[in-house]
């Protein structure tokens, strides 16, 4: 069942994953046969160099274009002349055989799969059907193993919690229900602090200086003039010279008296 719904539409993930895995798998068999060449000869003996000249596994394994080509060039060498006489050798056929016969397991689960398409009409809904059937089934199954495992640690309270631990998000929504329906006193907001005036938030004028939209006005030595006390001051500056006494003002001569009669 799970073979065939690798296949589906909306396990494209999945699939994707199984066909690195199987490329995953040829290289790992060829890699193999490098191994055992090695053991057999040397690491730069005339057989490998015959069949691996040029060998990145790292690199295979994630661009599926170099494989292809990989696996391609690794069949033309295997067919050549002189590896197929070296691998007729009674002892080269024992050291190596059985990474022959792996290598080409492996090449052959990798082609059937690497081009599978997804599929799609009645067999994708029939494997989906299958899919749901047996998802019933495992869910009848898993209660009953569980009614299972309860029933026989029933006497045994300590080990049904271990077996079958509490939710914690479940907890959490009961203690969260249970704080709403009967609030805790000690959980209210703090009160201000009226002990420190100094700390109340600046007024308006601050924050914009601050914000650059009003220049801060310059700094004063002493206390700003109230407004009653400047009208009064401008009066007396646009007034003229005050009247003396007569009715005549400053820098006019007098009119002289007559003298008294004796």
């Amino acid at each position: 069942m799970r073979s065939e719904a690798l296949w589906l539409e909306e396990l494209a993930a999945e699939a994707r994953a199984h066909k690195a895995w199987l490329l995953a798998g040829w290289v790992n068999a060829a890699e193999a046969l490098r191994s055992a060449i090695h053991a057999h000869e040397s690491e730069r003996g005339p057989l490998v160099e015959a069949l691996f000249p040029a060998w990145r596994g790292a690199s295979l394994r994630r661009h599926i274009d170099q494989a292809l080509a990989a696996e391609t060039e690794l069949q033309r060498r295997l067919a050549s002349g002189y590896v197929v006489r070296r691998l007729a050798e009674l002892s080269t056929r024992s050291a190596v055989g059985p990474a022959l016969e792996a290598l080409a397991a492996a090449g052959a689960a990798w082609a059937a799969e690497r081009d599978r398409p997804a599929l799609a009409g009645a067999k994708a809904n029939e494997v989906r059907d299958g899919l749901l059937a047996a998802a019933c089934e495992a869910s009848h199954l898993l209660e009953r193993v569980r009614w299972l495992v309860r029933a026989a640690l029933a006497r045994r309270p300590e080990l049904l919690e271990v077996v079958f631990p509490k939710r914690t998000h479940s907890a959490g929504r009961d203690t969260t229900s249970s704080g709403s329906a009967a609030p805790d006193e000690t959980s209210e907001a703090p009160a201000p602090d009226l002990a420190e005036p100094n700390r109340r938030a600046p007024p308006r004028r601050r924050s914009a200086e601050a914000a650059g939209k009003i220049a801060p006005a310059p700094e004063e030595s002493g206390r700003a003039p109230r407004a009653g006390a400047t009208r009064r001051r401008s009066g007396i500056a646009h007034a003229g010279p005050a009247p003396t006494q007569g009715g005549t003002r400053r820098g006019t001569r007098h009119r002289s008296r007559p003298p008294r009669r004796s």
